[in-house]
Order: C-alpha cells, then structure tokens, then sequence
C-alpha cells in the first residue's frame, strides 16, 4: 500500500471520527482504532530500521506491511480487550495483556506480506512471529533488550508463535514474568 493511500486511509478514519452523526463511544472506537494503526506502523519501520532488515533487493521489495491485515488485527485486538474488560469488570488492561493479544492477532494474521516470492530467507518466512514478538517486548518496555536471555526468548517464542496457538492466557502469564523481572 502507497504513502498517499495510507494517508487517505487515515484522512477518511479522522473524518469518520469527527463526524456528527456518530456516538460518542463509536467516535471513540474509531479513535482508537486508527491510534493503535498508526502506531503499529510506526512500530513496524522502526523494526525494520532497528533489525537492519533489508527490505529491498534490485529495487524490489521483499515484503511489506498490508493495512488491510494491519486493520484486521487491531480490530480482532480491540474485540477481544473488549471482551476481557466485559467478562473481567476490569477498568485497565495491563501491559503484558495488551501484548498478548497484540502478538497472537499479528501472529495469526501475519500483516507483513512477502511480495518477492525470489529469496528463501528463513528469517523472511518467520518475518510476522518476529514482528509481533517485537511489538509484544516493546510496549513492556524492558531495559535490556540485547541481553543473552532476550535472544533466547525471541527464539523460543519465534518457534512458539509460527508453529503453535498460545493462548493470550499463557503469553500474559509470560510477559507478566518478563516485565517483573526485567529480563
């Protein structure tokens, strides 16, 4: 998807929001829908800038990020905080369960699409665990990101998050411990 789409993209949400005719609690889903967009592609040119990853070979990019996707799984992380604090009665979602949804919707709806069919980069196939593992660690906003544990972990939820369907029970109770003891 273009720049100027995505900004059209984001124009029509800012429209929609300030719009008249809407509820205040529709206004402010949509608000929130297009902050956790935005800032997930934030998050995703600064994984690609932090990770090194080179995204393009002879000028043809080797993936990108699909906002469709992108839509999807803020929408389907939206759904299911709002079904925790419905079941929960809670009034705040803490981090590591904000994580947790976010990294099984980026997961299970892989956003980042490979669009160069050419490379056979085993990192490329696991680019989505990767990035959702990323965005996970970072909202928790651990000290040491380079530490030996840290590279352990990606590894092990890399495999965890490609090849399985942990519950956002599990991940929490994992990213619970992480945070607490700043690993």
């Amino acid at each position: 998807m273009s720049h100027n789409s995505t900004a059209n993209s984001y124009s029509s949400i800012r429209q929609e929001i300030y719009n008249d005719n809407l509820k205040l609690e529709e206004k402010i889903q949509k608000a929130r829908k297009y902050e956790e967009e935005f800032f997930l592609k934030l998050l995703y040119a600064h994984f690609i800038k932090l990770k090194d990853i080179n995204v393009l070979k002879d000028d043809k990019a080797y993936f990108d990020i699909n906002m469709h996707f992108l839509a999807m799984v803020v929408k389907s992380m939206l759904d299911d905080i709002h079904r925790f604090v419905i079941y929960s009665h809670s009034k705040q979602v803490e981090k590591p369960k904000y994580s947790a949804y976010l990294i099984r919707w980026i997961s299970r709806i892989k956003p980042i699409q490979v669009t160069n069919q050419e490379i056979s980069s085993k990192h490329l196939h696991f680019i989505n665990s990767y990035f959702s593992i990323f965005v996970g660690l970072s909202l928790l906003e651990l000290k040491d990101y380079d530490s030996i544990q840290v590279v352990e972990l990606y590894e092990e939820l890399r495999y965890a998050t490609y090849y399985r369907d942990i519950s956002p029970k599990d991940l929490t109770l994992l990213l619970r411990t992480i945070k607490k003891n700043d690993i």
